[in-house]
């Protein structure tokens, strides 16, 4: 029973008379607390009664603005009210919090509406306060933790198998009939179905909600792949080597299970398989983290807010959808290049399906001199973010997200077998087993001819010829690929083989013999006959593909290759760069800002004139010259950082090495006015201290621009 009024301050009255009217221009700084005590004093001594269940609050936010709220949802509406309170702003009808689910997304995108708001008006360190102040009292709901804990069972599948038939069904799948390459696809269809089921009808057949509606509409604690698995078909599994078992387990492990062999061999491999994953996809990962960290660490933001660059080049931006709206909240853009200057607010739908001119680090006149990324160029992010190296947090955002993802192959594993579709000869003259193509047998009489310059590296060891390699700069390894070649065949007629999506494939080593020991034509080709093909190689494999069977290393997989392939990079400007890279980013579920792609970009774009230097972005339509991750770091303005990358042998006799004089921020040398940091140390007046202060570096405030 509730008979201790004292404990619950303002809300007395609710208690007495199971309504009340509050006016949050009553509440304030001084006696929120009081709201929130009395509020929550209320849950702890009648969460479990009907009465309190029932209370309604009338909350008036002025100007007109009035609703009801149970306790529960005062509850949340009051913690969160403290951003609003302590930052001096008003509770108008804006503050209030009633998502349709309470997940962490909702409280973010509820704080973050605030955070814009104060950037300008708090110092990060202020706002950082703000926000945790706030935060801490969602703590508070651990008191009541055993109340709030659902309890899944099998009763309500049970219930709803005999109330709906097709939901009957659905549990009792079967796929067998499906191309392995389509199983997933068509178990998430029936899975989805499911849940829509679950969802949107249970309540009402049931009469009470199905123990997973929450957890569904809420999209948190549930994995659907791994339901999928659980209620309604297991599907096919990867084989740890690059391909697929050749067996659909047609069954889920609550009907059926694993109830033949080779499905109990299947199932319990995919654990060895998920630790060999993630050793490789996690290694990968490890290196890409560290060489995107090398290459920007010393991106920063120019100290001085008021400070505009010159610059008259843009990003030409689409905003997609309300995804990739999102991704630019914060941002400064044009809407042609003589209009005004824009915020882009994260309601500012009607940008959806518009291409703007948005302003941009890549094309930052001042991080292009070496002056820090304008404010105008970053965003108002570049208010929280000003005291940070923005470089090394975009890389430390991008790739913790990834290396996360190959650490969770352990939860989950399936697979994606990625579909190619090849140009129109392709079938006449080869075929493909699981991952390899091979010559068949009735195209002997044609040749293939191979520019050697379209042969690239997996290690991007291929600009080093002689490097591990002999003159011809092919490794006798399967780094080596090639993304299209030409069939001549019997009738001298010219086949260009490649596919859509520009598939790498892989030479293998004995075709690699063929390709060093071949003739050269007057182009400069190599040329290979079928019949030397079928001579020297037993079983005609010429090249092998790359099957990516779970998405979790196909993420870091499409977006390592975006900006680290030749083939992918060099083939599209700044602006396609960026629209792609957004989309891999959003396709991946990383939560990641654009203007922290846009930094990383900013990095692998150089002037054509000097490979050292950054373009001059104040002259209209500057050219410029994009560069893998590789090359970015092998042309790195400063010698420490290239040095500190890879191939130290080869950096150190690399021409461009003894041309380049940029300081690092691991690099005291080539650093600004060294006696600037020189003068901080007095070794005679650090003898005499007890305690000698660490060593740190003064920024030089001289503006260049004033000389």
């Amino acid at each position: 029973m509730l008979n201790n009024l004292q404990n619950y301050y303002v809300f007395q009255e609710l208690v007495l008379n199971k309504t009340m009217t509050i006016h949050t221009k009553d509440i304030n700084i001084s006696n929120w607390l009081d709201y929130y005590e009395g509020l929550i004093n209320i849950l702890k001594d009648g969460i479990d009664l009907d009465e309190v269940h029932k209370y309604k609050i009338t909350v008036d936010f002025g100007n007109g603005d009035i609703v009801k709220l149970s306790v529960f949802d005062l509850y949340f509406n009051i913690m969160l009210w403290f951003i609003v309170i302590r930052s001096g702003l008003e509770l108008d009808g804006n503050a209030l919090f009633f998502p349709k689910t309470i997940t962490q997304k909702e409280i973010k995108k509820y704080l973050d509406k605030y955070i814009v708001l104060n950037r300008k008006r708090f110092s990060p360190i202020e706002i950082n306060n703000i926000i945790d102040d706030t935060l801490f009292r969602f703590s508070d709901v651990d008191n009541f933790s055993f109340y709030l804990s659902g309890t899944i069972n099998l009763k309500d599948n049970i219930e709803l198998m005999n109330k709906i038939p097709e939901f009957n069904d659905l549990l009792h799948i079967s796929l067998e009939n499906s191309r392995i390459e389509d199983v997933k696809d068509d178990g998430m269809k029936y899975t989805n179905r499911v849940i829509d089921i679950i969802t949107n009808e249970s309540e009402k057949v049931l009469g009470h909600e199905h123990c997973l509606k929450y957890a569904f509409d809420a999209d948190e604690g549930i994995n659907k792949r791994q339901y999928k698995e659980f209620a309604l078909h297991i599907g096919s599994k990867p084989d740890g080597s690059g391909g697929v078992h050749p067996h659909i387990i047609d069954t889920s492990y609550i009907n059926a299970g694993l109830k033949h062999v080779v499905d109990q061999f299947v199932d319990s491999a995919s654990s060895r398989v998920a630790q060999i994953q993630t050793k490789k996809n996690v290694g990968t990962s490890g290196n890409f983290a560290r060489i995107l960290g090398i290459n920007n660490m010393d991106s920063y933001i120019n100290p001085d807010p008021t400070y505009k660059c010159n610059t008259h080049n843009y990003q030409v931006f689409t905003v997609e959808n309300e995804k990739f709206l999102q991704r630019i909240v914060g941002k400064y853009y044009k809407l042609d290049p003589d209009g005004i200057d824009y915020l882009v607010g994260p309601d500012d739908h009607f940008l959806i399906g518009t291409t703007i001119l948005m302003y941009s680090p890549m094309t930052c006149a001042s991080a292009a001199h070496g002056k820090g990324i304008c404010y105008r160029c970053y965003g108002d992010l570049a208010y929280v973010n000003v005291n940070i190296k923005v470089g090394k947090i975009a890389a430390e955002l991008l790739t913790s997200q990834l290396t996360q993802k190959q650490l969770s192959a352990k939860h989950l594993l399936e697979t994606i077998v990625e579909k190619y579709h090849w140009s129109k000869s392709f079938n006449r003259f080869f075929g493909i087993n699981v991952n390899k193509i091979y010559v068949l047998p009735e195209s002997n009489g044609a040749y293939i001819l191979i520019d050697k310059n379209d042969i690239q590296s997996k290690s991007e060891d291929d600009y080093v010829v002689g490097m591990d390699s002999d003159d011809s700069g092919i490794d006798n390894d399967l780094d080596n690929f090639i993304s299209e070649f030409t069939v001549i065949d019997k009738n001298n007629k010219y086949h260009l083989i490649t596919s859509d999506e520009r598939a790498e494939m892989f030479i293998s080593p004995e075709f690699q013999k063929l390709i060093l020991n071949s003739e050269i034509n007057d182009e400069g080709y190599s040329i290979i006959s079928f019949e030397s093909i079928f001579k020297e190689s037993v079983d005609s494999n010429l090249f092998y593909i790359q099957i990516i069977n779970n998405d979790i290393g196909k993420s870091l997989k499409d977006i390592e290759g975006l900006i680290n392939r030749k083939s992918s990079t060099l083939q599209y400007d700044k602006d396609q760069l960026l629209q792609k890279l957004v989309g891999l980013v959003i396709d991946s579920n990383l939560t990641i800002q654009s203007v922290h792609l846009e930094t990383i970009l900013m990095n692998q774009i150089r002037s054509p004139r000097d490979v050292l230097k950054k373009p001059e972005w104040e002259n209209e339509e500057e050219e410029y010259t994009l560069l893998t991750l590789d090359q970015a770091l092998k042309d790195n303005p400063s010698v420490v950082n290239s040095l500190i990358y890879q191939k130290l042998d080869y950096m150190l006799s690399y021409p461009l090495t003894f041309q380049k004089t940029s300081p690092s921020k691991m690099d005291l040398f080539f650093m600004p006015r060294p006696q600037d940091f020189i003068a901080n140390y007095n070794p005679e007046k650090e003898s005499k201290k007890e305690m000698v202060t660490p060593l740190y570096i003064v920024p030089h405030k001289e503006d260049p621009d004033k000389k």
